[in-house]
């Protein structure tokens, strides 16, 4: 029984392990020097009972019989680590490291796409460990006292990269960017101007985007310059007017302080948010000041009041329908402060202005004009 385990484990632990790669050997190793080793006692036990079973059955002359003999394969865990690396392989040509999948942006299509992963030729110590671990346990199983053990090494025990391009991190920010320039691409805003509609089109809008590796930003430079384009075209206060008169007369009117003016800052807040959420949109500008009403740049149409301070007239319009005309009685345009005795220019102020208020009934007083006079309906347009 001694012997015979002995000639067991001594050839058990001659066994080769060939590790092969690329059709070349590349290393070998013992069992003995990877730490294996068959459990003696296990062994020495199950040789035993064989021997008794046998005794009783002897003969002269017997013939030759195969007998099968339970084992146990057992290893130092260090050792095995340590004998099993890729350290030992070597190789004609240099190992090269998996190289990480990652986005890019496909100038042709206008999306961005993952570049695959690709495979080096770097050995994962566990992935190797594993394999050889599983194919010498099919060995042992088949024939425990082969020569020898040939380890293929291939693709299977060489190190992933760390990113591939089937995570879901990678994929779903792959989404993420692709789904905001879907956004920008399915974004429109129409502005109205009453019934007149200036409409930010599609292709305007894909001209603002930036694109730089994985940043997407919309060009800011170039979105103030549309919105101070409609500014240009649509803002009506401080703009001088063109005006037809009652009597048919074209004049220009200055200091309009009524009309539209378009907040160019909350303007373009508002813009990136209709840009952002993808889809088409109709209002109005963001106004830092906004009239009545508006047909495009005509911001009188729901009604005015037209007064002609030479011909001391005035005529009320609305909704384009003259309604009165009557004669009127404006400042006197020189009168004489009662504080200080000196004259002043008391003459009513020219242009066009919103009322900046209504009251009923008022009394309207001046220490520096000196009046004090009760009215039944009082609309002033210069709040002073």
């Amino acid at each position: 029984v001694e012997d015979a385990a002995a000639k067991l484990e001594e050839k058990f632990q001659d066994t080769m392990v060939e590790f092969d790669e690329n059709g070349k050997d590349e290393y070998n190793v013992s069992l003995k020097d990877a730490g294996y080793s068959l459990d003696m006692e296990s062994l020495k036990s199950e040789l035993q009972r064989l021997k008794d079973n046998r005794e009783p059955c002897k003969i002269l002359f017997e013939e030759e019989k195969n007998y099968t003999v339970p084992y146990q394969v057992q290893w130092n865990d260090d050792q095995m680590k340590a004998a099993f690396v890729g350290a030992h392989l070597t190789s004609d040509q240099a190992r090269s490291a998996s190289t990480d999948a990652y986005i890019t942006y496909n100038e042709s299509t206008k999306r961005y796409e993952i570049v695959p992963s690709v495979l080096g030729t770097e050995i994962d110590d566990a992935k190797l460990q594993n394999q050889t671990q599983e194919q010498l346990n099919n060995s042992f199983s088949e024939d425990l006292l082969k020569s020898k053990v040939v380890i293929n090494v291939d693709e299977k025990v060489y190190r992933d990269a760390a990113v591939t391009e089937d995570q879901t991190d990678l994929n779903n920010h792959l989404s993420e960017l692709n789904g905001k320039l879907e956004s920008y691409e399915n974004a429109e805003v129409t502005y109205e101007f009453g019934s007149v509609t200036d409409v930010l089109d599609s292709a305007t809008i894909q001209s603002w985007v930036q694109v730089d590796n994985e940043n997407i930003t919309l060009d800011e430079s170039a979105m103030r310059d549309y919105i101070s384009g409609l500014s240009a075209k649509y803002n009506t206060q401080y703009v001088p007017r063109n005006f037809t008169t009652s009597n048919g007369n074209q004049v220009v009117i200055e200091n309009n302080e009524y009309g539209y003016w378009i907040d160019e800052d909350g303007e373009y807040e508002q813009l990136v948010k209709d840009l952002e959420g993808g889809q088409p949109v109709s209002r109005e500008p963001v106004y830092t000041t906004a009239g009545n009403g508006r047909e495009g740049n005509d911001d009188l149409v729901n009604g005015y009041v037209e007064v002609d301070l030479t011909g001391q007239h005035l005529w009320l319009y609305s909704e384009g329908q003259q309604i009165l005309d009557s004669d009127v009685v404006t400042g006197q345009p020189v009168g004489v402060n009662k504080k200080t005795g000196e004259q002043e220019d008391w003459s009513t102020y020219e242009g066009s202005y919103p009322i900046a208020y209504t009251e009923h009934p008022a009394t309207l007083s001046s220490d520096i004009y000196g009046y004090e006079v009760a009215v039944q309906y009082w609309m002033p347009f210069v709040d002073v």
